[in-house]
């Protein structure tokens, strides 16, 4: 689950404040990771270079973005903490959004992390990679 705010400064650009989390791994021990993130989108369809190319496609966007990502390694019941993994990195997502009056419709399909800091501490955090990599997205901004 993600919450999102986004104001829209022109048609081509936005400014993107976002935070969330997931649980990955059926059994127990799990892991739970809460992130954040600030960043900018730009819209395809409206850079006047790349019209003509996107303009049949809709409003597709790329966002970079500054994350924080703070992955736990805990038993589901307890909520004992084995291991934390903190980092900081950089978020690049590809997706799209439908705007109407008052509020828009996202979905991120793909969203790439690459963490720059890491603080490690307790056990390893045994992250799934494809969790980091094709994490689905969706929300509703205003």
């Amino acid at each position: 689950m993600n919450l999102q705010l986004s104001y829209q400064f022109k048609p081509s650009f936005s400014i993107d404040a976002e935070s969330g989390g997931y649980r990955s791994g059926s059994t127990s021990p799990s892991i739970k990771t809460s992130y954040a993130s600030i960043g900018t989108s730009f819209f395809l369809n409206e850079v006047s270079n790349l019209k003509e190319q996107f303009e049949n496609l809709g409003p597709l966007f790329l966002r970079t973005s500054y994350s924080y990502h703070d992955d736990k390694k805990e038993y589901s019941r307890s909520k004992v903490i084995l291991g934390r993994e903190i980092s900081n990195g950089i978020e690049i997502s590809g997706g799209a959004r439908i705007s109407e009056s008052w509020y828009s419709l996202e979905v991120i399909p793909i969203s790439l992390y690459f963490p720059i800091i890491t603080k490690k501490s307790g056990e390893k955090v045994n992250k799934i990679v494809l969790d980091r990599f094709l994490s689905l997205k969706a929300g509703i901004t205003f």
